[in-house]
């Protein structure tokens, strides 16, 4: 018996992360890159609590279709995740959103492999 986090709330704790993000971001000058990457960071380290998650409980399923499903989730996060930092790059373009987002990239390629390896 399986008794790890339920698909909703695993998306409710990616949603409330963005909505954070958002509320964090509402008001930074376009000039001021250091709350930038403050927030940015903070998104980042969300996103890998998010993936420690999924992992302890991917490890823990025996299903392997529901394990290839909760890649495929984290996957689909990452790539929520990223829009919302490609959302600032654009708004503080100086301020090297890059580095956020390839490392989210990074992680959602990594998901996906692993999504593929369950199937």
């Amino acid at each position: 018996m399986n008794t790890c986090v339920q698909d909703k709330y695993l998306m409710e704790l990616g949603e409330s992360a963005v909505a954070e993000f958002e509320q964090r971001i509402a008001n930074i000058p376009s000039e001021l890159c250091s709350a930038f990457n403050v927030a940015a960071m903070r998104l980042q380290d969300e996103l890998v609590r998010l993936y420690k998650l999924v992992a302890l409980c991917a490890r823990s399923e025996e299903n392997l279709d529901k394990v290839a499903s909760l890649w495929e989730f984290m996957e689909g996060m990452c790539d929520r995740f990223a829009h919302e930092l490609s959302k600032l790059d654009t708004e503080h373009p100086a301020c090297g959103a890059d580095l956020y987002y390839n490392q989210i990239l990074d992680l959602r390629n990594k998901c996906r492999r692993l999504g593929e390896m369950h199937r």
